[in-house]
């Protein structure tokens, strides 16, 4: 994706703007709706039982000043771009939070490194819950 490519945005701390951003989306979505590669993970069993044809997008350093706040953010988000409000999938979100033992420990080596910025935990259990 050219577009994705010609901006430096993950992890930077700057974000685009709301209709850049809307943009990008747009055109990722566009791009890769019709893809049928890959298949779902199976690492979470609750997780490899979700409709393959659904699109995902997943955000990072989300502000707030609690776990709660950010996910707030996250939700709401998440919703305006779907353009209704999303349920979490409690059977994934339990399923993936008691076998997530990669994604904690991947989170702990950024922490030994510097390279997160909120406890290893609470961005773990983010993450979590915006893929669910």
């Amino acid at each position: 994706m050219k577009a994705l490519a010609e901006s430096a945005f993950v992890s930077t701390g700057h974000l685009p703007s709301p209709e850049r951003l809307q943009e990008l989306v747009t055109e990722a979505h566009e791009r890769y709706r019709t893809s049928a590669e890959g298949s779902n993970s199976n690492v979470y069993p609750a997780l490899a039982r979700v409709p393959s044809q659904l699109f995902g997008v997943a955000t990072s350093l989300a502000p707030g000043s609690t776990a709660e706040a950010k996910w707030q953010l996250i939700h709401d988000g998440l919703s305006r771009f779907a353009g209704r409000t999303l349920a979490l999938n409690g059977d994934v979100y339990a399923s993936a939070s008691e076998t997530n033992h990669r994604n904690q420990s991947m989170a702990r080596l950024l922490q030994s490194y510097g390279r997160i910025y909120s406890d290893p935990s609470e961005a773990t259990d983010l993450y979590t819950r915006q893929c669910s």
